[in-house]
């Protein structure tokens, strides 16, 4: 597991894809961080989900990054 802190620069709704079709906005379910760390810029694209909706551009989050049963998760929750 990593954890580290990181300021949000950036919030999209990435492009999703269905049979080489773009899939409308509204039916999305990833949410796209473009965040800056000590380890540089990273952009995140995760599963949207009721709390990351609900971060803005400048907040402060912390980002943690772990592997359970070689499957890839990424949590991203604001810190006070």
């Amino acid at each position: 597991m990593k954890q580290y802190k990181a300021k949000i620069l950036d919030i999209q709704i990435p492009k999703q894809y269905i049979d080489d079709q773009v899939i409308d906005i509204i039916y999305r379910d990833k949410i796209q961080f473009k965040v800056l760390s000590d380890e540089g810029i990273e952009t995140l694209d995760i599963k949207q989900d009721k709390y990351n909706t609900k971060l803005h551009i400048d907040d402060e989050v912390l980002i943690t990054k772990q592997t359970i049963s070689n499957k890839d998760f990424i949590d991203i929750e604001k810190v006070d």
